[in-house]
């Protein structure tokens, strides 16, 4: 995953907090997607357009995970979630 991006939620998602996880829907395909606590965590931080070094800097401080495997299953959520629309992907500015 290129580090000169930073992530930001799709306009077509709408989410919401159940229980310690968080809900996804695109608005586009009508297809509902759940996160667990530590990605409805990074969806969170996505609030303020978080850039990836960021990202693995909340989630390590918050769970007991290293750097390097943190950094690898980012790297698959945003795959994913980019994939089904619900994030973008923005060049960083700076």
């Amino acid at each position: 995953m290129a580090d000169n991006y930073e992530w930001e939620k799709s306009t077509i998602v709408v989410s919401c907090q159940m229980d310690g996880s968080e809900a996804l829907l695109n608005t586009e395909t009508g297809h509902y997607y759940l996160l667990n606590p530590v990605g409805a965590l990074v969806w969170s931080a996505l609030d303020e357009h978080k850039s990836i070094e960021k990202l693995i800097e909340l989630v390590t401080n918050t769970y007991d995970v290293s750097s390097e495997q943190c950094a690898q299953d980012l790297e698959a959520l945003f795959s994913s979630m980019k994939s089904k629309g619900l994030v973008l992907a923005t060049q960083a500015s700076g």
